[in-house]
């Protein structure tokens, strides 16, 4: 999953690399199709075939968690739900939270 995201978030950044920013946007760049009515998190889960609570639950496990977290998340070890609970402690605790987990 973090594969996933990481990559669209690089593919989309190359497609916008030497855009000029300031204009008003008229077209979208990027390979998401993006309803007028849906959040960019709602259109990047359905691009990955996900719901939006799992998106943020697997950012937050990468972008909180301790790299123990996200190897064992990225194998399969843990769950995206789990990686996400255990990078809510201080990043002191997640490791020994990780050793106990079955």
């Amino acid at each position: 999953m973090r594969r996933k995201i990481e990559g669209h978030f690089k593919d989309e950044a190359k497609e916008r690399q030497g855009e000029r920013t300031d204009l008003k946007e008229t077209s979208r760049p990027s390979g998401l199709e993006v309803k007028k009515n849906k959040q960019s998190e709602d259109a990047i889960a359905e691009a990955l075939g996900t719901s939006r609570g799992t998106l943020r639950r697997a950012t937050k496990a990468v972008n909180e968690g301790i790299p123990e977290v996200i190897k064992a998340m990225d194998k399969g070890e843990i769950s995206i739900a789990k990686a996400a609970e255990i990078a809510s402690v201080p990043k002191d605790e997640q490791k020994e939270l990780l050793g106990y987990r079955a």
